[in-house]
């Protein structure tokens, strides 16, 4: 017989070649540093950690496919939100307000922060307050409550899964379109649950793999440098194409 397929060394293996890979890139190694260290700018250099609401709105708004619209959208809703809002999601209560922050609705559909808003008041309670009771949750268990508060309908909100695995550094496995090339070239399941268990049975945090997917897709799979890839032979994309 021969070799049976061992899923947990595959993943190993993909992990090992992709972190050798980016090691010294920036993007990388400042996440590795400090995994909220890209919103310092937004918040006047205040601790980021201080500040869920203000990381939470900032996460929903790099939902942006591009990095340049991602920041000129974060750099045009935060001050406001922090200056005209008290930094508080309480206060995001109408599709006005998200209009006034300078949302688009395309991107950042407002009820979603109307329904959380709503759902914080009903409550009364803080968005830090919320935290604080689902930190006994894992994170899935905390994206799929976010998921049902602000009403989504779709469990592919990669947004929300970032939110928990930076500034709650809980397990999640965000699924954008750059992870999700990736993960379809190799063969894995786009299921983030089961992506996260996968990894975790062998030891490798889910949140760093996944981030080394997107960079891997987002320099490597929309550039087309098939033949320098690091994982080129696991590939269905390059196998198909050779």
């Amino acid at each position: 017989m021969g070799n049976q397929f061992d899923p947990g060394a595959y993943i190993q293996n993909l992990y090992t070649a992709l972190e050798a890979q980016y090691r010294n890139d920036t993007e990388w190694t400042d996440w590795n540093n400090d995994r909220l260290y890209f919103m310092k700018e937004y918040v006047n250099n205040r601790n980021p950690r201080e500040m869920p609401d203000a990381c939470f709105l900032s996460a929903l708004c790099f939902i942006a496919r591009k990095d340049k619209s991602q920041d000129i959208l974060i750099s045009a809703v935060m001050p406001k939100f922090l200056n005209n809002y008290g930094g508080d999601l309480r206060n995001i209560q109408t599709d006005n307000d998200c209009k006034n922050l300078g949302l688009y609705p395309k991107l950042v559909p407002y009820q979603w922060l109307i329904n959380l808003s709503s759902h914080l008041r009903e409550e009364h309670i803080s968005f830090t307050e919320f935290l604080h009771n689902v930190e006994g949750l894992s994170g899935l268990e905390i994206r799929d409550e976010l998921i049902r508060l602000i009403g989504s309908q779709s469990n592919f909100v990669k947004r929300i899964s970032v939110f928990i695995r930076d500034f709650l550094e809980k397990d999640t496995f965000g699924i954008d379109l750059n992870v999700r090339n990736v993960l379809r070239n190799v063969g894995l399941p786009l299921n983030e649950d089961v992506l996260v268990n996968r990894c975790r049975s062998v030891d490798i945090d889910p949140g760093r793999l996944e981030r080394l997917f997107y960079l891997h897709g987002k320099r490597m799979c929309q550039n087309k440098s098939c033949n320098t890839c690091p994982i080129n032979t696991n590939c269905s994309d390059y196998r198909f194409n050779i």
